[in-house]
Formats: C-alpha cells, structure tokens, sequence
C-alpha cells in the first residue's frame, strides 16, 4: 500500500511539472516572438536610417524602451504573486471563516489534530477576513484565490497571465501593469515608424524595397497585435485598481458575489 501511495504521489508530481512547462510555454513563445519581430525592426528600419545621429538617438530611444519591456516582463515572471506559506495558515486558523457547516464539518473530520485549536477559539469570528482553501488546505485572507493553474493560492490574485507564465497578485501587479504600459508606447512607436516607412518606400523608390516592404509589414502586424492586446489590458488593469478589485472578484460581482473590499 505504502509503495502504491508513492508511486502515486511520484507521478503526480511529474505530471505537476509537465503542466508547469506547458503553462510556461506561451511565456517562452511571446519572448521569441518579440525579439524576433524587434530584431527585423531594428535591421529593416532603423539601420537603414539616413541621418546618423539621428538613427544612434532613436536607436538609442528604441532600446531603452525595449529593455523597460523586457525587465517588467521579467520581473512580473518572477516575482511571487503572494503565495501563502503552511505556518501562517495555522497561525491564523482560529480566524477561519468557513462557507458552510458541511465545510467546517469536512475540515474538522479531515484534520483531527488541529480540531482542538480551532475549537479553542472558535467563537472569535468577529474578524471574518479568513477563509479556508480546500485545495491547498490552507487559511487565507478574504481577497487571496486559488489558481488552479499554479495549484496555489495567493493574495489579492488578480487572473493567471498566459503570457507572462505567472499568476497575477499583490506582489506582481505593479509590474504588469508597468510592463503593459512600456509595451503599449513601444508598439505605438513601432507602428508609426513602419507605416511612415512603408510609405516612403513606395513613393520614393528606395534599395531594397521589396524585401524591406516585406519585413516591415511583417513587423507591422506583431506590432498591431502588441499594440491592441496591451491597450486592452491595461485599460481593463487600470479599471480594476481604480476600483480596488480584481479580475475574479469583478466576475463574481456580476454573478450576484459582494465582497467587502476593506478586507
């Protein structure tokens, strides 16, 4: 049995770290991505410039906002969102606050030994900001969500980025919505220069100017896609901080869910 348990637990921990690979891969996909198109942007565009100080200025401006893109990208991957640890939660388990008696009734039956800590205190409900995860069998605050992608739960979690290969929460936040800001002016930038360009091209004559044609309107439509996602999101970012909520606590809200955001 006890050789079955771990066989069991063995493979589930590598299917937990295929399914973290595999929400990691649109991460990886978006980084080649960008640095693909930013690569033909810089060969098609910018060295191509006629002036030389102005195209060492505006190669210089192009990078500075390519690498404010690339360190808050980085940074919202790396940051922990807000993971909440095992000694805290038992910490904080008299404060608990469950959804129903059948969870409370589930919670005491599956943990035994912690029934006389809870019981100890179980009339000091008054706080009300606790709750207990299932999942991780962990307590956490109110506004703290189980992401079923990470298999975590953290504080304030705002939604799972596909394109960052993080959640989004307390700690990270900031970062994505700076690096949805860079990404927006870079794309902007972008898509000026090359449709200036392409005008230019076709009017004007200049070398090579069918295959830098090409280039430019294949960067063009990165671009485009850049631009639209992230004016989209960071417009629904902002939306959401200006109202001190979440993504998941806005979907709730339209379900008929209140949740009392001084928590």
């Amino acid at each position: 049995y006890q050789r079955r348990v771990h066989g069991n637990k063995k493979m589930h921990s590598n299917v937990g770290t295929l399914m973290k690979i595999a929400y990691a891969l649109p991460a990886i996909l978006y980084e080649c991505m960008v640095v693909f198109s930013s690569g033909l942007y810089f060969f098609a565009y910018i060295l191509f410039m006629t002036n030389i100080w102005g195209m060492v200025v505006f190669a210089g401006f192009y990078l500075f906002l390519f690498a404010m893109v690339q360190s808050h990208f980085w940074k919202t991957f790396l940051t922990n969102p807000g993971s909440i640890n095992a000694e805290w939660s038992d910490q904080n388990l008299s404060r608990v606050k469950f959804k129903s008696e059948k969870h409370k009734t589930a919670f005491l039956n599956e943990f035994p030994e912690k029934v006389e800590t809870y019981k100890s205190s179980e009339l000091n409900l008054s706080h009300q900001k606790y709750n207990y995860c299932f999942e991780c069998h962990i307590v956490r605050p109110a506004r703290a969500k189980h992401c079923s992608s990470c298999e975590k739960c953290y504080l304030k979690m705002d939604h799972h980025c596909a394109f960052v290969g993080n959640c989004i929460g307390f700690y990270n936040q900031k970062y994505f919505f700076m690096f949805l800001l860079w990404a927006f002016l870079l794309s902007s930038v972008m898509l000026a220069t090359i449709a200036k360009e392409i005008y230019d091209i076709c009017y004007l004559k200049f070398p090579f100017a069918f295959l830098r044609t090409i280039i430019l309107v294949v960067c063009g439509l990165f671009s485009m896609g850049y631009f639209f996602v992230s004016l989209t999101m960071a417009s629904m970012q902002f939306h959401f901080i200006r109202k001190n909520m979440t993504l998941v606590e806005c979907q709730k809200s339209k379900k008929g869910v209140s949740y009392s955001l001084q928590n």
